[in-house]
């Protein structure tokens, strides 16, 4: 228990330097004069104006104008962001953006807390639940401050939401009725290949796999009663 204690006043601090540190770096960029100084992050505000334009997304490969993305980045920024006649202000993009690596360290944390929760509630369990909390938290955030695109428009930040979201799904899958594995099943792989192509892949393999080993699944019963 002592040793447990001392680590997590060493943790709990380093996570709030962190928490600082994340915080000032929105504070930042909210008043940075984007819009009056540069136009940038190519893509995604081409795409950005296109929308606003009400044209396609994607033309020509001649014209060299169009993201290489999937467009789930720039249509939910487009739903937020136009009824405040916001969509093609780089300024309100970023911190939107930041809006969803602020979430995806949240869900990241939480998820990770609720792993290391045990049912008896027990002092020593509330200790490791902090310190697992605190230790995901500083991973994750030194991940994400250290990412040369992390406060850029790349679609990097809003697949890290999808991935963490996907992750509380798979951590809280033992629990979940057959017909919310049958919504998770459905509804996550679309959001996360919207997001970003490679988090389709990541997300559709997890659930995949959650689905074929899963002790009390229908995959799992049938190949028992092969066997038998």
């Amino acid at each position: 228990m002592t040793v447990r204690r001392a680590v997590l006043a060493v943790l709990v601090p380093g996570a709030a330097v962190l928490v600082a540190l994340h915080v000032s770096r929105i504070a930042e960029r909210l008043r940075y004069p984007y819009d009056l100084i540069l136009w940038g992050d190519d893509y995604f505000m081409t795409s950005m104006a296109k929308l606003a334009a009400g044209v396609p997304l994607y033309g020509p490969l001649a014209d060299a104008n169009s993201t290489v993305y999937a467009p789930g980045g720039a249509w939910l920024h487009h739903a937020l962001l136009a009824p405040f006649h916001l969509d093609t202000s780089l300024h309100a993009n970023r911190v939107l953006t930041l809006c969803w690596l602020t979430l995806a360290l949240a869900v990241g944390t939480f998820t990770v807390s609720k792993l290391s929760r045990r049912r008896d509630g027990a002092l020593e369990s509330r200790v490791d639940e902090s310190l697992s909390a605190a230790l995901a938290f500083l991973v994750l955030a030194l991940v994400a401050l250290s990412n040369p695109v992390g406060d850029s428009l790349h679609p990097t930040d809003l697949e890290l939401l999808v991935l963490s979201s996907s992750l509380a799904v798979l951590a809280a899958w033992r629990e979940l009725s057959p017909g919310r594995r049958l919504v998770a099943n459905v509804l996550l792989p679309a959001a996360a290949v919207l997001s970003k192509q490679t988090a389709g892949l990541a997300v559709t393999g997890a659930l995949a796999a959650a689905s074929f080993l899963d002790a009390e699944g229908p995959i799992a019963r049938r190949l028992r009663a092969s066997v038998v």
